[in-house]
């Protein structure tokens, strides 16, 4: 009676070790994501990282390798979230035009709401240490990005179904509209002082997409 209890409480701290491991990594990644949202990658240290988790350095190697690591993971875990606002904007496709819509705005709204991070990101793209991860951060990007298209062109497939949509191929017009929305986030980072909203942006790029591919009677 008491071994067996016994091997219920290690059981019971080998989870709340899991537990509390869990949550400090998520902490790290809410520091760094601070930092790299208002630093260039060169400029933004690990000491500073530690400092905004409350953590020692030695800990921050404990779950990451070093700087790119970490900075890949916390790329890794944006995406991962922005596949969430996606794969939620997308579970209804009963009616696959007001789908297409609230996909359209809900990202638009997501990159805005996170746009000190995308504008970081995007100004990473030619820094010498991080082109020299490219395999690495399209292998980490690949199954989410292909998760999204595909829930993307699940719509699109369905609205071809409902005779709405034209006959395309709905992977491609799906990596259409993912271009367009990315393309909003390059015009918010190369205009900051742009008066013009997200909100109308997702405007145009339904007043594109859609009127391209809506069927015309």
């Amino acid at each position: 009676m008491s071994q067996s209890s016994s091997g219920e409480f290690d059981n019971v701290k080998e989870w709340d070790r899991k537990q509390d491991s869990d949550v400090k990594r998520d902490i790290i990644l809410d520091a760094a994501e601070q930092v790299f949202s208002h630093k260039d990658y060169h400029d933004a240290v690990l000491d500073e990282i530690a400092g905004v988790a409350g953590v020692s350095k030695a800990t921050l190697y404990l779950y990451f390798e070093n700087k790119i690591d970490l900075f890949l993971s916390v790329v890794e875990r944006k995406f991962f979230e922005l596949s969430e606002v996606i794969l939620n904007a997308t579970a209804d496709c009963t009616n696959p035009v007001a789908t297409i819509k609230r996909l359209i705005t809900n990202e638009l709204l997501f990159f805005s709401d996170n746009a000190d991070f995308f504008k970081v990101l995007y100004a990473q793209r030619s820094n010498f240490q991080l082109r020299a991860q490219e395999d690495e951060i399209r292998e980490r990007a690949k199954p989410l990005m292909l998760s999204n298209v595909n829930a993307v062109a699940k719509v699109i497939k369905r609205g071809q179904e409902n005779g709405v949509f034209q006959s395309v191929n709905e992977r491609d017009a799906a990596f259409m509209l993912t271009s367009l929305t990315h393309t909003c986030v390059f015009l918010q980072i190369l205009e900051p002082e742009s008066v013009v909203s997200m909100k109308d942006r997702a405007g145009l790029v339904e007043k594109i997409f859609l009127e391209g591919l809506l069927i015309r009677e």
